[in-house]
């Protein structure tokens, strides 16, 4: 629990400098929840590029959309981590600024 605790404070403190959750809700997205979500943070300036997909609000396909991302997109990837299912989802931000979850089969780094 401390661990999640730490790693949890750690992206948030990482979004908040790089003014990234400010942006996400001026640009109407939904900001991605590191309250309630375990995540791992990517340490380096990570990309993948999507195969066409629903970038949502939550880590689950039932979730509200945020924005698609077409195939051949450009996305930068912000976090990885499993939903309550086992699935792997990657937070991420497209290049309109739009954040949120993309399923791991939706891009080109895979499940």
């Amino acid at each position: 629990m401390r661990t999640r605790l730490a790693l949890t404070s750690a992206v948030v403190g990482a979004v908040l400098l790089t003014g990234g959750l400010t942006t996400a809700a001026q640009a109407g997205s939904a900001p991605i929840d590191t309250n309630t979500t375990t995540v791992a943070p990517i340490t380096t300036a990570a990309t993948t590029t999507s195969s066409g997909g629903y970038v949502r609000k939550d880590m689950y396909g039932a979730s509200d959309p945020v924005v698609y991302s077409p195939w051949g997109e450009i996305l930068r990837v912000l976090a990885v981590d499993e939903n309550s299912y086992g699935h792997t989802w990657y937070a991420v931000r497209t290049p309109e600024t739009h954040y949120g979850w993309i399923y791991c089969g939706n891009v080109t780094a895979g499940c």
